[in-house]
């Protein structure tokens, strides 16, 4: 009876739709493949984060992860921004040479240690980066070719590639101010010097950063001196904190120098 069943007309249309349907499955698993290996140049959002120092420069960490099996360079990244009717250029991280990012993997890509960033009317960016992700659209640079990539299910793609294409966007500039090769804060406004010996008794100078206005009229230091974090009562001229190093740390005058830094000298 199975042998009659399996030999009758119905059960051989069957078996014949169930191995078209076999082998179309296969040819489509297989051109998918073929898409994801030598087409498909997709990248996805995972995330975005700052990481802020009171005393250096903030870093933007952007994670990508490609999904397709092949690696994929990457020249440069950067942001357009959707404020109002307006769009607005952020250079994230440009490349002397070609980063990779590797088939079915996650890539970290991080800015330079920077100052501050050009801000918007009343918003800032910095220490609010949920804002400046908001209506933002990631352009990836991988030679000739640009990817586009949206974090969000309503972000104004279409839009911002327009707009880049025309030239319709105002650039956002990256502000960066070094000290002694080290980038430093907005709220960083003198450099101690001290003349000191070092475990193997050669002297040695360190540079120490300072923010005047600690708890009312002290220096918050980047750095311990002799064990203190901070100058309670030092004041805010070079004259007050050098003269309170002295009489308070013990440290001869001839080994201080203290410099005051403009803030809004950027």
């Amino acid at each position: 009876m199975v042998t009659d069943f399996i030999l009758s007309p119905g059960f051989t249309a069957f078996a014949t739709v169930a191995g078209l349907l076999g082998d179309f499955a296969a040819v489509a698993l297989a051109a998918y493949g073929l898409y994801l290996t030598a087409f498909s140049k997709k990248l996805h959002y995972v995330s975005i984060s700052e990481h802020i120092s009171k005393f250096f420069g903030s870093i933007l960490a952007l994670s990508l992860h490609n999904g397709t099996l092949h690696a994929i360079p990457i020249q440069s990244v950067f942001l357009m921004k959707k404020y109002g009717e307006n769009f607005y250029y952020i250079n994230f991280s440009t490349f002397s040479e070609p980063i990779i990012i590797e088939s079915w993997s996650v890539k970290r890509i991080e800015t330079k240690p920077f100052t501050y960033m050009d801000s918007l009317r009343e918003h800032t960016w910095q220490s609010n980066i949920n804002k400046l992700i908001k209506n933002s659209i990631i352009g990836v640079k991988t030679g000739n070719d640009i990817l586009w990539i949206k974090q969000t299910k309503n972000a104004p793609v279409k839009e911002a590639k327009k707009a880049y294409k025309e030239g319709r966007y105002q650039i956002l500039s990256v502000h960066t101010k070094k000290i002694n090769n080290k980038v430093i804060s907005q709220d960083v406004d003198c450099v101690i010097y001290i003349k000191m010996k070092d475990i193997n008794g050669q002297f040695i100078l360190k540079s120490i950063f300072g923010i005047t206005g600690w708890n009312g009229n002290g220096v918050l230091l980047s750095e311990a001196i002799c064990g203190y974090n901070a100058l309670a009562g030092a004041g805010n001229t070079s004259d007050s904190i050098s003269k309170f190093i002295q009489t308070q740390l013990g440290i001869n005058k001839e080994n201080i120098h203290v410099e005051m830094i403009d803030r809004l000298g950027f």
